[in-house]
């Protein structure tokens, strides 16, 4: 295989595992899991909580739901993955949701030190590993019960294996190979099919490997490997459904999933974003090593004619998967993850290789010592503003805030103190270039303690889980038919914390924005259907649990829709309350509860106000 000198030759086994290899992983397991089950459910892990759980109930594996609607916007993979999770620590909780993604995290580093060191070196791989880990879009889904950083690992996973057979692949490599692709495409859809696809044919080509690999044993492969991929809808489509649940839509599971992973990608149907919206949001997924990352790409292209191919390769692939991303009609900030253990290789071979040619970055990293110096020191000396703290933010901070700013500050001047006094032993002893050991370091341990435990004590500020555990005990005085929700969809945080059994009995508000005349007829007609479902739930006298969230409330203020005689919803019994220093606070939960008395039996339509 032809390399340039630049790259160095490539080990012919993966190296044994050093200090400076062991103290990387430790740091990446303690970003993973320390305090990950102290914040509750945010974002979308509600809906992962709540299909487990239900999985639960129901005891079909093959059917993830949605209050008894079938729920395939995601493949199914990722819920297996927290139900055994649950399963084998004897609880779901927010610490067994989010133990998959953290593992992977893990195992995303170790794969990208194994990957960049056989493309380079060894330090190359290890400062990699730092970057990956450290940089915000990574340290923020390592700690999410969702299924981007399993998609992540895999599409890794499966280039790492391609880089380690390439040269002597046969039939059981190739196999390997396209199980990753396509089980792991059971995670979160078709970026894990074209993202490794598209690595692996770029790799092939600019090293003129392409007849290598056109033999009958790797179409073969190919084959059990999209097998593999249909085998979990084709079961699902087959299993009958618990009682009680439908498919949602009328679309069968493989309808489903198509549509939601296939389908999305080319003609989305929710969350657009311009297709530059990636050249402001990979900045964000990278930071605060974006600027390097951007350094990287010009030093490679720059410099083309110097690299070797397998770093051209390297190059190609992290503008590749950039533009997969930006074709997709399918855009949010963090569907670009994938690129990030590519951009961090890139990024940490330049920096490594280079290091004696990058004189005039040294300013920079000394900057970054002398700000993180700063930073430490004031974080040090934080606890000397303890009697204060009532006064200056007119709210209590959580111990773990507290406590750990100090010892976050106290990591940080170790480091840099010992980078002072002796630099070239440090970078020896941690296998990173001399110039950025100590600075890099530090921003790490600063990224590292921001994530597990400045951010998971700021939860106390959060109010819906606390809210919703103290109102669950009054379930004990109602069936579950009594209780009616009005909301604009199912609130997977209403069922998961109430661990309410499904259904619920939800009346919703939907209100097409794009309809303007008839938004408030939309909103008149659905405080009317939950007027007629508040009289069928108290025809038999008995009282009915009305909850709602604050923004449904407030859409029929907006459209001046009165009052309905079965409830004063400007009076609720039971109210979530408001954080001062929350800007959106208009999902906080209310509850009501409809005493039959109040309900006028054959109350009618209530007038319209003026449309807006």
């Amino acid at each position: 295989m032809n390399k340039a000198s630049t790259a160095g030759s490539p080990p012919r086994q993966w190296p044994r595992l050093r200090p400076a290899e062991a103290i990387l992983y430790f740091s990446a397991a303690f970003a993973a899991f320390a305090f990950s089950g102290t914040r509750a459910l945010f974002g979308s892990e509600n809906r992962w909580a709540e299909v487990v759980r239900e999985i639960f109930i129901s005891g079909d594996i093959f059917h993830p739901c949605i209050n008894n609607a079938v729920y395939f916007d995601k493949p199914i993979l990722s819920y297996w993955l927290i139900a055994l999770s649950a399963k084998l620590f004897g609880e779901l909780n927010e610490w067994t949701l989010r133990l998959p993604s953290a593992l992977f995290s893990v195992i995303a580093v170790w794969a990208a030190v194994k990957v960049f060191s056989r493309l380079a070196d060894r330090r190359s791989g290890i400062l990699s590993g730092w970057l990956l880990l450290s940089s915000f879009g990574f340290l923020w889904w390592s700690r999410s019960a969702e299924a981007d950083m399993e998609n992540m690992t895999v599409i890794l996973l499966a280039f790492a294996w391609f880089i380690r057979c390439r040269e002597r692949a046969g039939f059981f490599q190739y196999l390997v190979f396209y199980l990753i692709v396509f089980i792991g495409a059971l995670f979160k859809g078709l970026p894990a099919v074209a993202v490794p696809l598209a690595a692996a044919g770029i790799f092939a080509i600019m090293n003129g490997e392409v007849r290598r690999h056109l033999k009958f044993s790797n179409f073969a492969a190919l084959a059990i490997g999209i097998t593999a991929f249909f085998v979990t809808p084709y079961l699902a489509g087959a299993t009958p459904l618990p009682q009680g649940c439908v498919y949602a839509e009328n679309l069968s599971a493989l309808e489903l999933m198509w549509r939601e992973n296939v389908v999305r990608a080319f003609n989305a149907f929710d969350h657009k974003g311009g297709w530059y919206i990636y050249f402001y949001e990979l900045p964000r997924v990278l930071a605060p090593w974006s600027p390097l990352f951007l350094l990287a790409l010009i030093w490679a292209f720059t410099g083309w004619k110097k690299l070797s191919r397998e770093l051209r390769a390297l190059a190609v692939i992290n503008v590749a998967i950039f533009i997969i991303f930006s074709l997709s009609q399918s855009r949010r900030w963090y569907y670009i993850l994938p690129i990030t253990p590519f951009a961090a290789g890139l990024t940490a071979i330049w920096l490594s290789l280079r290091d004696e040619e990058l004189k005039w970055l040294r300013p920079v990293w000394n900057v970054v010592r002398y700000a993180a110096i700063t930073a430490a020191s004031l974080a040090i000396l934080s606890p000397l503003g303890w009697p204060l703290y009532d006064r200056i933010f007119k709210f209590e901070l959580h111990p773990l805030i507290i406590f750990s700013i100090p010892a976050i500050g106290l990591v940080m001047i170790v480091l840099l103190i010992i980078d002072e006094r002796s630099r070239d032993k440090m970078a020896a002893f941690f296998m990173l270039p001399a110039a950025l050991c100590g600075p890099l370091l530090a921003v790490a341990a600063a990224m590292i303690g921001f994530f597990t435990c400045i951010l998971p004590g700021t939860d106390s500020f959060r109010t819906t889980r606390r809210f919703l555990l103290e109102t669950r005990p009054l379930l004990g005085e109602f069936q579950p038919g009594q209780v009616v929700a009005y909301l604009h969809e199912p609130s997977c945080d209403l069922l998961y914390y109430w661990n309410f059994p499904p259904p619920m009995n939800v009346v919703t508000q939907k209100i097409d924005a794009a309809a303007k005349p008839d938004r408030a007829r939309q909103a008149q007609a659905s405080l009317d259907e939950l007027g007629k479902t508040l009289r069928a739930v108290t025809a038999s006298g008995k009282p009915a649990l009305l909850v709602s969230q604050s923004r449904a409330m407030n859409k029929l203020n907006a459209f001046h829709i009165r009052e309905i005689p079965e409830f004063n919803r400007a009076d609720p019994d039971r109210w979530e309350p408001d954080f001062e220093l929350e800007r959106k606070n208009d999902q906080k939960f209310r509850i009501w509860i409809i005493h039959p008395e109040s309900v006028a039996p054959n109350s009618g339509t209530t007038p319209t106000g003026d449309d807006k």
